[in-house]
């Protein structure tokens, strides 16, 4: 759906955590949770105030995937205002929060040899380092700065259409 798809830049990455995405249920990347976690990290997401995001307490069932067939308790993420909202701080900020609220469920590894699955999805380990040494969500995100500065102006040679002010 376009909820899904406008948060799935973000929540994917909670495919590198064991908690639930939301896979088989009717709002993937939208629920996210896992059995015991309570309305505590809602409250706590709430306090953090994340632009264009709407985070509420929520329930579920996955019928496939991580938690099949277990309650999880966990948070609904809509978007409230898509102009203001940020997916991958969003997310960063949630695992964050979760991660000290509810810190039993850790990162997924691909292979059982400490080869975890965060590294897989952001490209390299400074992400999961940077939040395993207590990085906020802004920290966390810099660390892939001066990459995106670099490609930023690789882009800008390539670009056939310039914005306009539109």
């Amino acid at each position: 759906t376009p909820a899904t798809a406008a948060v799935y830049p973000g929540t994917c990455l909670f495919e590198a955590t064991a908690l639930s995405e939301g896979r088989g249920t009717t709002q993937p990347f939208q629920l996210l949770g896992a059995p015991e976690i309570d309305h505590g990290w809602a409250e706590a997401l709430g306090e953090a105030s994340l632009p264009g995001a709407r985070l509420r307490e929520a329930y579920f069932k996955p019928t496939f995937a991580k938690w099949t067939g277990e309650v999880c308790g966990g948070v609904e993420l809509q978007v409230a205002d898509p102009r203001e909202f940020d997916p991958i701080r969003t997310a960063l900020t949630m695992i964050i929060a979760q991660r000290e609220h509810f810190g039993q469920y850790g990162w997924r590894d691909q292979d059982g040899e400490g080869s975890y699955w965060l590294d897989k999805l952001t490209g390299n380990r400074a992400v999961r380092l940077a939040i395993e040494d207590g990085a906020d969500a802004e920290e966390t995100a810099s660390v892939w700065a001066e990459d995106l500065a670099a490609f930023a102006a690789l882009r800008e040679e390539h670009l056939i259409y310039r914005r306009r002010g539109w």
